[in-house]
């Protein structure tokens, strides 16, 4: 599984170029990925599953191969949105219905057979995938969000509780972490107890339940735009704010251990004044960081205004970290994180 050109030689041919960032500091290097494909349709989720296959949501979906550095179209139907990839390679999507209900599908990728886990719901499901378990809200006509657990490879269907949304699961598989009234509420199936974590305000992009403790990422709205906003959720405290604003919420993609982070935003601010970003570059930045301290630049991908286009900043990490793809500007890109 590798692109032909690694992360090092980029920068000895001189790809990266040494530049300073809107607070004047000399920064990283702009270290661009490897361009591995095109993409002339909106990309709005990537991710990558198992080997060296990515999932392409652009309304329909398609696999994008890293070895044979190629696309295909996996379904015609449109989907509303993925909630993630089964350890079987079932991609778990959303379709809306004529009449304004939505079902939640499992499809092959690797086929053309799928599994209907739920239809009929009033509202857009959220959820996540976990082996291959898919978690998921099902909105009622009552409008009270129901969460299930569905195994899609016994198709079993099993009710968890009458009300909340399901963000996460601790790391031994043990515990649940949902919403409910703007309130984090852990649940214990063994015990069938539930706790009550903390009180937000805010919805997050992204949730990481790791070895060290509860990862939350959010969109912070400041006078400039929206910026990112990491919190430890089980202490309700702020653990970073990178310094960016206008931040695009699809180009928010966090890797499976909450490490490592990535934003595409248009830098259009500094410490003493906001001006008008329209005619900023677009960057989408890499970083490390998270409950083990502050978070450092491992690379980005600077964009020239011309090349600027609306269908950028969605990408997806290896399940180990250890690369990156994403889409800007029409392009595919790979870029390796290790040292």
């Amino acid at each position: 599984m590798k692109p032909s050109l690694p992360f090092a030689v980029l920068l000895i041919m001189g790809s990266a170029c040494e530049i300073d960032d809107d607070f004047g500091r000399s920064n990283l290097a702009d270290s661009p990925g490897e361009r591995i494909g095109s993409s002339l349709e909106y990309i709005s989720k990537m991710i990558w599953y198992q080997d060296d296959k990515v999932l392409l949501h652009q309304g329909h979906f398609s696999v994008l191969d890293l070895n044979g550095q190629s696309t295909g179209r996996v379904t015609q139907e449109q989907f509303q949105e993925v909630l993630g990839v089964t350890d079987g390679g079932m991609a778990i999507g959303i379709l809306a219905h004529d009449d304004g209900t939505f079902a939640v599908r499992a499809v092959n990728l690797e086929g053309s057979d799928y599994i209907t886990l739920s239809s009929g719901g009033v509202d857009l499901p959220a959820g996540f995938v976990y082996g291959d378990d898919v978690f998921y809200s099902e909105t009622g006509s009552d409008f009270r969000q129901s969460i299930f657990r569905h195994n899609v490879v016994t198709n079993q269907k099993v009710p968890l509780m009458e009300d909340g949304v399901p963000l996460a699961i601790s790391p031994d598989g043990t515990r649940l972490l949902y919403s409910q009234n703007q309130q984090y509420i852990t649940y214990d199936f063994e015990e069938g107890i539930h706790i009550p974590v903390a009180s937000v305000n805010d919805y997050p992009l992204y949730v990481v339940w790791n070895n060290a403790g509860i990862l939350g990422y959010f969109s912070a709205l400041t006078p400039s735009g929206e910026s990112l906003q990491i919190r430890n959720l089980e202490t309700g405290s702020v653990i970073a704010e990178p310094n960016s604003v206008s931040v695009s919420r699809e180009s928010v993609v966090v890797s499976r251990d909450g490490q490592r982070y990535t934003y595409a935003t248009t830098r259009c601010g500094n410490p003493y004044y906001v001006y008008d970003c329209y005619d900023q570059p677009t960057l989408i930045a890499i970083n490390e960081g998270g409950l083990s301290g502050p978070a450092r630049e491992l690379a980005r991908h600077q964009l020239k205004p011309e090349d600027f286009q609306l269908n950028a900043g969605t990408g997806a990490f290896a399940p180990d970290a250890s690369a990156f793809v994403y889409s800007l500007a029409g392009g595919i890109y790979y870029i390796s994180l290790n040292e």
